[in-house]
């Protein structure tokens, strides 16, 4: 899939698949960056639900184990 145009600029298949789920994803999101500068941004943000279920799907491998860690009862059954 590849990127698709969004305003003046285009947006990466990750940033689609967050926006999917979390409209109010941020824009500028790092999806390259540290694991904890991220789990730190996401604590700044509000720790929105839609916001976590969006990284899920989105991030990295390393970035889904830290937000079930991190936020256990949110991946409960």
């Amino acid at each position: 899939m590849s990127p698709k145009a969004n305003g003046d600029h285009k947006m990466s298949d990750r940033l689609l698949s967050a926006k999917k789920i979390f409209n109010e994803f941020p824009d500028d999101w790092n999806f390259f960056g540290k694991v904890s500068d991220k789990m730190d941004r996401l604590k700044k943000l509000g720790d929105n639900g839609s916001m976590i279920d969006a990284l899920y799907v989105a991030d990295s491998a390393a970035m889904k184990k830290a937000l079930k860690l991190a936020f256990p009862s949110h991946f409960s059954d």
